[in-house]
C-alpha cells in the first residue's frame, strides 16, 4: 500500500490528490468524465483505495467525505478553465504582436522610403501660406517660388478702403519683411524633427497638407501711424461739450457723437492676409464713439466757470511775462466726468501748443568751453555757459494745479512763474583733463594771396569761430555747426559767391577757403568723410597750396555741409589759425593717436574742357547801348584724387575722391537790342576770349570764391 495512504488526515480533512506534472491535463479530463459517478456511486467508500492508472502514472484517491470530493472536483474544473483562457490569451497576444510588427515594418518602410526619396527635397503637401505648395521642391526651388510670390505681394502693396476711398501702404513704409530663408527652413523641417514627430508628419503628408506660416516682421508703430493718418480723412472724432468766452459772455458748445476707425482690427486683418500670402485689400471699419460730457453737465457748474474766467492768467520768466486771456483760457479748459462728478482741468495737447512760442523766447543754447593747446597743455580761453529751456511738462502741471485751485477758490493767485530747466554744456573746464587731448593728430594749411579785403575779412571771422571746438568720440563733426550763421548780421561782408549758375556778390564770400582747409586737415587726420562736395568751377586759391586741385570743399548752410566723423577713442580739439601776414589759414587737430597712417594721392586731371561761348543777359538799366561783364570764363576738368588709411591692426581703407568742375562761360549784361530808338547794338565792350590756363580765369578781374552750391555732394 502506498505509504501516503497511511498518513493521518490533517485537521479539517480534505481529499488528497497527487498528479504528475506530465499528465495533469489528462487526469483532469478523466476525473471530469467520472465526476457524476463519484458523486452518486456510494457515500461510504471502503478504505481500500481506488487506483486509476493512466500512462503508468498513479493517481490515488482516498476515501473521503462528500465535501472532499466536491472540493477536488471544483479545483479540477477551475484549472481546466484557466488553462483554456491562457491558451486563448496567448493566441490573441500572438496575433496582436504580429499585427503590430507588420504596422511597424510598414511605418519603417515608409519612413525610410521618404528619407531616401526626399533627401534633398521638402516633403510633399507642405504649403507656405494659403496656396504656395513647396512639397517635392529643393530649398533653392522653393526659395524661387516664394520669391515670385513675394514680388507680387510687394509690388501691389497693402490696400485699405472705405466706401469710395482707398489708400495703399507700401511694404517698405512699415518695414514689412518676409524672411524667405527662415520660412523655407521651416518648410524643410517638416518631417525632420524627432523620430515620433517625424513619423507622424511624414504619414500625414501622404494625404493631408502641412501649412507653414511665413516668417514676417513689420514695424507695428509705423503701421499704426499710417492707419491713423488714413483714419483722419474718414473719421470724425467725438467732442465733449465745452465753454466759449466772447467779450465777457459765457456760452456753450454742444457735445457731438463721433466715429473712429477700428485700427486694431485693420492691423489684425493685414497680418492674417499676409500670413496667407494673399493680396491685401482691407475694408476699414468705422464705429460710433459717444461723448462723455454733455452741455447740461457743464451748465450745472456755470457759477464756478464764470469765477474761473473772470480775469486773465499771467505766466512770468524774469522780466518777461505772457498773459492767457479769458477767451484763450476757455479754449484750453477741458471737462471730465468720473462717477458722475465733473472736474475741470487744462487740455494737455492744446496747452502744450500754447507753450511753444514761449519756449522759443526763453530758450538759450548752452556754450561749450573753448580751449587752446599750448606747450603740451590744454588751456581754457572761453568759459562754458549753461543754457536754458522751458520745461513744458513741469509748467503744464503747475498751471493745471493752479487752475484746479482757482476752481475751488477763485481768490487764489493768477500769476505763475514758468519752470525753466538748465542745459549743461557738454564740454566744461572741469572735464577737459579727462578728454584725452595729448598730441597733434592732423593738420593742413592753404593760402589766399590776392584775395580782396572783404574776402580776407570773412576768412578771418570764420577761422576764429571754428577755433577751440571739441568733438567727442563717435561724434559727427559739422563745419556749418562749428562756424555758425553766415550773414551780415553775424559780421560777414559781401563779396563774390556762386548762386545757381551765376557769380554774384553775397555775404560770406571766402568762407570756403576755411572749409577747404578744414577738409584737408580732416583728410590728413584720417577721419571718415560723411559729406563733402567740390566747387562748381575751378578756383585758383585752392590749387596753388595745400593738397592741390580737387581737394576743395564748398559749404552753404543749411543744404550743403562738410562733415567728418571722429572715429578716434579720444576727444578731438580743433585749433584754427588765421595769418594775415602771409595770407594763410591753418587747422590743427589734437587728440590721442591710435597708430593709423594716412597717405593722400596726388590729384590726376582725367579730362578738361574749354569754356563755353559767352552768355548775354538783357538789362534795360544799361540802355542805351551799354553792356558790362559780370562773370568770367573758366575751363572744366574732371579730377581724381584719393586717400589710403592703414590702421594699427593692418586693416586698409581706400577712399576715392572725385571732383567734376564745370566749364564756366563769361557772362555779360547788356541793353536789349531795339529797346529804344537810339540802340544800335554796337556795344562799348566785347567779351574776353582765350582758353583758361591751369584752371584760372583769363581775366585780371577778381575771381569769385564759391560759397553756395546747388549740386549734390560727390565724395
Amino acid at each position: 500500500m502506498n505509504p501516503a495512504a497511511k498518513k493521518k488526515p490533517a485537521k479539517n480533512p480534505k481529499a488528497s490528490l497527487e498528479i504528475s506534472k506530465e499528465t495533469a491535463q489528462d487526469h483532469a479530463s478523466l476525473v471530469a468524465k467520472n465526476l457524476d459517478e463519484l458523486q452518486e456511486g456510494t457515500k461510504n467508500h471502503s478504505s481500500t483505495p481506488t487506483s486509476i492508472t493512466e500512462k503508468n502514472q498513479p493517481v490515488t484517491v482516498e476515501k473521503e467525505t462528500q465535501s472532499g470530493i466536491t472540493a477536488m472536483s471544483e479545483a479540477l474544473f477551475t484549472r481546466k478553465s484557466l488553462t483554456k483562457d491562457v491558451i486563448l490569451a496567448s493566441t490573441a497576444f500572438r496575433n496582436t504582436a504580429i499585427a503590430l510588427l507588420l504596422v511597424l515594418f510598414i511605418v519603417i518602410g515608409v519612413f525610410t522610403t521618404f528619407g531616401f526619396t526626399y533627401a534633398e527635397k521638402i516633403f510633399p503637401n507642405v504649403y507656405i501660406g494659403k496656396d504656395l505648395n513647396v512639397g517635392g521642391l529643393t530649398k533653392e526651388q522653393a526659395s524661387l517660388a516664394l520669391t515670385d510670390k513675394l514680388d507680387t505681394l510687394y509690388d501691389e502693396g497693402f490696400t485699405f478702403t472705405y466706401k469710395n476711398k482707398s489708400w495703399v501702404i507700401q511694404p517698405e513704409d512699415i518695414e514689412f519683411i518676409i524672411d524667405a530663408d527662415a520660412t523655407i527652413d521651416n518648410a524643410w523641417s517638416v518631417g525632420r524633427g524627432s523620430f515620433l514627430s517625424s513619423v507622424g508628419e511624414r504619414m500625414q503628408s501622404l494625404t493631408l497638407r502641412n501649412t507653414i506660416a511665413p516668417v514676417i516682421t513689420m514695424n507695428d508703430e509705423k503701421l499704426t501711424q499710417a492707419l491713423k493718418t488714413y483714419a483722419k480723412e474718414i473719421s470724425d472724432p467725438e467732442a465733449n461739450a465745452k465753454v466759449l468766452w466772447d467779450k465777457g459772455v459765457l456760452s456753450y458748445q454742444d457735445e457731438k457723437i463721433g466715429n473712429s476707425v477700428n485700427v486694431d482690427k485693420a492691423k489684425k486683418q493685414l497680418k492674417e492676409s499676409t500670413s496667407l500670402l494673399n493680396k491685401v485689400t482691407t475694408e476699414l471699419e468705422i464705429t460710433a464713439v459717444q461723448p462723455t460730457v454733455f452741455k447740461k453737465d457743464i451748465q450745472e457748474h456755470e457759477q464756478e466757470i464764470l469765477a474761473l474766467l473772470s480775469d486773465p492768467f499771467t505766466l512770468t520768466s524774469g522780466s518777461q511775462n505772457w498773459k492767457i486771456p479769458q477767451n484763450k483760457l476757455a479754449e484750453l479748459l477741458e471737462f471730465k466726468k468720473d462717477n458722475n462728478k465733473l472736474s475741470i482741468e487744462l487740455n494737455k495737447d492744446n496747452t502744450t501748443a500754447f507753450f511753444q512760442p514761449i519756449k522759443e523766447k526763453v530758450h538759450i543754447d548752452p556754450e561749450n568751453g573753448l580751449f587752446e593747446y599750448e606747450n603740451g597743455l590744454v588751456k581754457n580761453f572761453a568759459q562754458s555757459k549753461k543754457g536754458a529751456d522751458l520745461d513744458i511738462e513741469a509748467t503744464y502741471t503747475a498751471l493745471n494745479d493752479a487752475i484746479i485751485q482757482l476752481d475751488s477758490d477763485p481768490t487764489n493767485t493768477r500769476t505763475l512763474p514758468l519752470v525753466i530747466a538748465e542745459i549743461e554744456p557738454k564740454i566744461t573746464e572741469s572735464n577737459i583733463a579727462d578728454l584725452g587731448i595729448q598730441e597733434l593728430i592732423g593738420e593742413a594749411t592753404t593760402a589766399f594771396e590776392g584775395s580782396p579785403s572783404e574776402r580776407k575779412h570773412n576768412i578771418k571771422i570764420a577761422t576764429e569761430r571754428v577755433h577751440g571746438h571739441l568733438y567727442a568720440p563717435g561724434e559727427v563733426i559739422s563745419f556749418n555747426d562749428s562756424v555758425g550763421t553766415i550773414s551780415a548780421a553775424t559780421g560777414y561782408q559781401a563779396t563774390w559767391v556762386i548762386l545757381g549758375n551765376r557769380t554774384v556778390k553775397g555775404d560770406g564770400g571766402g568762407v570756403c577757403q576755411v572749409s577747404t582747409t578744414f577738409f584737408q586737415a580732416g583728410l590728413n587726420t584720417g577721419f571718415p568723410i560723411v559729406m563733402r562736395r567740390g566747387h562748381s568751377y575751378r578756383v585758383k586759391y585752392y590749387e596753388k597750396t595745400g593738397l592741390g586741385i580737387g581737394y576743395d570743399a564748398t559749404v552753404y548752410s543749411p543744404s550743403q555741409d562738410l562733415k567728418f566723423k571722429n572715429d578716434f577713442a579720444s576727444h578731438v580739439l580743433v585749433q584754427a589759425f588765421y595769418n594775415g601776414s602771409n595770407s594763410s589759414v591753418t587747422f590743427k587737430f589734437y587728440g590721442t593717436k591710435d597708430g593709423r597712417k594716412v597717405s593722400i594721392a596726388k590729384p590726376q586731371i582725367l579730362s578738361t574742357s574749354p569754356a563755353p561761348p559767352a552768355e548775354y543777359i538783357d538789362n534795360p538799366a544799361l540802355c542805351p547801348a551799354k553792356q558790362k561783364q559780370v562773370d568770367f570764363p573758366v575751363g572744366g576738368a574732371n579730377i581724381l584724387g584719393g586717400r589710403t588709411i592703414i590702421y594699427a591692426d593692418g586693416t586698409q581703407k581706400d577712399d576715392v575722391i572725385r571732383t567734376n568742375f564745370q566749364a564756366w562761360s563769361a557772362k555779360y549784361e547788356r541793353c536789349p537790342c531795339g529797346a529804344d530808338a537810339a540802340t544800335t547794338c554796337n556795344y562799348d565792350a566785347t567779351p574776353s576770349s582765350g582758353t583758361p590756363t591751369s584752371g584760372t580765369p583769363t581775366t585780371s578781374k577778381p575771381t569769385a570764391t564759391p560759397v553756395r552750391a546747388t549740386k549734390t555732394p560727390v565724395v
